[in-house]
């Protein structure tokens, strides 16, 4: 995508360019990668935890919204970047003693982060 920043930050005022997805037309003067979080507010994560999503966006990820979920379950099997409701996975992390949970929101039009990828 023309508004990718770099392989974990998009700048979403590319959202709202009117004359396609060059940098000279849209919205935001710093599309590039000199965009910033410090000084461009359409800086965003592609793949926010429900944590970095509240400090970003200055509102908690509500429990029916989905998130991608990557954990393996008490038999050993393990699911990639599953979607499910964050309210369910929450419920799902509380009861479960595996470190190996991650979850990130789907609030981007970057679809499932790669199989390999891990929130920061």
């Amino acid at each position: 995508m023309k508004n990718e920043i770099n392989k974990d930050f998009y700048c979403s005022a590319d959202v709202f360019n009117t004359k396609g997805t060059d940098v000279e037309n849209s919205y935001c003067r710093y599309a590039d990668t000199r965009c910033k979080v410090d000084y461009c507010q359409n800086h965003r994560r592609k793949h926010p935890t429900p944590e970095q999503y509240k400090n970003e966006y200055g509102e908690e990820y509500h429990d029916d919204w989905a998130v991608y979920v990557d954990y393996t379950d008490k038999y050993g099997v393990h699911y990639v970047w599953n979607i499910d409701t964050f309210g369910a996975a929450k419920n799902y992390l509380a009861n479960k003693e595996n470190k190996n949970f991650f979850m990130v929101c789907v609030c981007t039009p970057f679809g499932r982060p790669d199989d390999d990828w891990r929130p920061k």
